[in-house]
């Protein structure tokens, strides 16, 4: 890329001054040091006229004019005749270009010398149809050299300093789309720390930019994939493993199958089913999105309140001991939401476990709900909140909790269990029902999650959507 650049900068420059000699020839012909040629031309054919009737002293006018002009000056006969010279002799015309010569000062020019002519007298008629009896040449003066002399000896020094005065040029342009090339063919061989690292302002720059997001982005989704993997691994791990510890306690002995003891296989078998269906969930709304469409729903009408004290009721089963308090909108008590029940179901249920495994044992969660103004959209919007009290999440990772497979505090992380999918998952089943959920940390501490979703009038009723008191589809639930 470098040589095509610079061999077509080097022949751009190399036309550029072709093209100016060109011009400069075709309109130099009136530059004043040609006019003035033409004058002395008309003067020195005026000398000849008068006086070529006396050679001798004609060659002295001559000789003298061309003392003034620097340049070799001579008078022929239109038979091509010598009359008279001075400062040297010039040839004389030939016969062909007597017959084009046009009419006044006659334009002559040859590799050697070269100058002007202008006829003088009257004489017989030529091919022309115009009558003189001589003329007069003058030579350039000595002092002006043919431009295209000046132009085949001064083009390639031109050239070569501006070829060689180009290469850094191009070295500078060119140099940032190495360093880019190189970080991509380090990230082809599998280096996903290779960054082009550019600091222009420029166009260049912004693309060494963008290639270093890009990398950074399929680095982190890969080294999060790495993780889950890891994640996903020990989770099935643990609980197969209580599975068969049981199954071959029961093979030794019968009666140790024991009510508690098949209540815990039931509680393992329930943690592997969750967590199979959690990977499946997510890949599915993961390949609906990424191939441009939303996720097929069931769409069905639920009512807020029943859908809110339902996932309050699910938490306080699985956790007795935890405070769960519930904040009701009266202005939302009767509203409706329209959506997949199992998803949305699920969008709760996995706020509230994270809020729960996360704020900290005892200290209680709010789970909320409340309309708010839709903005520049007409209809009304339902708020769902979830609300834990415990150290928070950081800042800086605070823009990454919806990420796949992301876990800010990876010490916390590693006891509480988790692969870091269930925020992730209730971003995509939110976005699929045309909401927002947004994460932050209130002043007085720990985590508040927020989930927006569109709000519907009672009467309502979408096609093929059912609710039932429970928030159930009137088909009966589907498992979660």
């Amino acid at each position: 890329m470098f040589w095509r650049i610079y061999l077509h900068s080097v022949g751009l420059l190399a036309l550029v001054l072709l093209a100016s000699f060109a011009l400069g020839t075709i309109f130099g012909r009136r530059a004043p040091w040609r006019r003035r040629a033409f004058g002395l031309a008309r003067y020195g054919a005026e000398l000849c006229r008068s006086r070529r009737v006396s050679p001798p002293g004609l060659a002295v006018e001559l000789t003298e004019l061309a003392r003034v002009v620097d340049a070799p000056v001579t008078c022929y006969t239109w038979q091509g005749r010598l009359i008279a010279s001075g400062g040297g002799r010039l040839p004389p015309l030939a016969a062909a270009a007597l017959r084009e010569r046009p009419a006044g000062p006659l334009p002559w020019r040859v590799a050697r010398p070269a100058g002007v002519a202008a006829p003088f007298g009257a004489g017989p008629r030529g091919a022309s149809g115009q009558a003189f009896a001589g003329y007069v040449l003058i030579g350039w003066p000595r002092d002006h050299d043919d431009p295209l002399v000046h132009l085949l000896l001064w083009l390639p020094v031109v050239l070569l300093v501006l070829a060689v005065g180009s290469i850094p040029l191009l070295r500078a342009i060119l140099a940032p789309l190495e360093r880019v090339t190189r970080a991509a063919r380090a990230v082809a061989a599998g280096d996903l720390t290779a960054r082009a690292e550019l600091s222009r302002a420029d166009e260049l720059g912004e693309l060494a930019r963008s290639f270093d997001r890009m990398v950074a982005r399929v680095e982190q989704l890969l080294r999060h994939e790495k993780e889950l993997l890891a994640n996903v691994s020990h989770e099935l791990r643990t609980p197969l493993a209580r599975l068969r510890v049981a199954l071959e306690l029961a093979e030794i002995d019968a009666a140790a199958a024991t009510p508690d003891r098949l209540r815990a296989m039931g509680t393992d078998l329930a943690e592997l089913e969750q967590l199979v269906d959690d990977l499946l969930t997510s890949a599915r709304l993961e390949l609906a999105q990424e191939g441009g469409g939303l996720p097929p729903l069931r769409p069905e009408r639920l009512g807020v309140a029943a859908l809110v004290d339902g996932a309050a009721q699910r938490c306080r089963a699985r956790h007795p001991a935890e405070p769960i308090s519930v904040v009701l909108d009266e202005r939302v008590a009767q509203s409706v939401v329209v959506g997949d029940a199992v998803l949305l179901r699920r969008v709760l249920d996995n706020l509230l476990a994270n809020a729960l495994e996360h704020g900290g044992a005892g200290r209680g969660l709010t789970l909320g709900a409340q309309g708010v103004a839709g903005g520049a959209r007409s209809d009304a919007m339902l708020e769902l909140s979830v609300r834990d009290y415990g150290r928070g999440i950081a800042v800086a990772d605070l823009p990454h909790v919806f990420e796949p497979f992301f876990r800010g505090d990876r010490s916390r992380s590693r006891h509480s269990g988790g692969v870091g999918l269930g925020l992730s998952l209730c971003r995509r089943i939110v976005l699929a029902h045309h909401g927002t959920i947004t994460a932050e940390c209130p002043p007085e501490g720990g985590t508040l999650v927020r989930v927006t979703l569109p709000a519907t009038a009672p009467g309502y009723d979408p096609p093929n959507a059912g609710v039932n008191g429970a928030g159930e589809p009137r088909d009966g639930p589907r498992a979660a």
